[in-house]
């Protein structure tokens, strides 16, 4: 089981429901295989990097030194799931392509199309999110919630954790796009 431990939305939001979505799940990959894996982390760097304030979230300045390229989504790698072969050429994630891929088959309408202004803020407001890091999350556990949930007084190996990015659209013709950050504690 992962755990869901922050989330944040970006983009155009809006109060409204919607049905569905875009799910895209992010991993790191093993060196020889070119299979994706969660992002390996220790429990010291997991509560350095996420929860180093008294168990609350809230990222730390050492998340480059932790997280190496992965402090950006350009580091991650897109997988449907833990352990599957990478497509080749392997690509790293880029939100920018992807999302507005996405937007643009859900709208039928091409980038080209679209009005300087609202291009220019999507790109805009897409290379922020690529850097993770610096976003604000709106809804996070608390490292005691999340030991909680597991059961444990403390992380242990294997846990597996998830980190949650929602980017959503003001245009309804646009489903929103939720970007997982997999973990796992070694």
């Amino acid at each position: 089981m992962a755990i869901n431990f922050a989330s944040s939305k970006i983009v155009n939001t809006g109060e409204f429901v919607r049905s569905a979505q875009h799910t895209v799940l992010l991993f790191d990959k093993t060196l020889n295989s070119n299979n994706s894996v969660e992002f390996s982390i220790t429990n010291d760097n997991f509560i350095n990097l996420f929860y180093k304030y008294d168990g609350r979230f809230g990222f730390s300045t050492d998340d480059e030194t932790i997280l190496g390229s992965k402090s950006k989504l350009s580091g991650w790698f897109e997988s449907t799931g833990t352990g599957i072969a990478l497509t080749s050429p392997i690509q790293y994630y880029d939100v920018v392509k992807d999302v507005t891929g996405l937007w643009t088959g859900d709208t039928s309408i091409a980038t080209t199309e679209w009005s300087s202004s609202v291009y220019i803020d999507i790109i805009s407001q897409l290379l922020v999110v690529n850097q993770w890091t610096k976003l604000m999350y709106s809804n996070a556990l608390t490292l005691q919630e999340i030991l909680t949930t597991f059961g444990q007084t403390n992380l242990e190996v294997g846990n597996q954790l998830t980190l949650s990015i929602m980017v959503d659209n003001s245009n309804t013709s646009a489903k929103p796009v939720e970007i997982i950050l997999h973990f796992k504690i070694i």
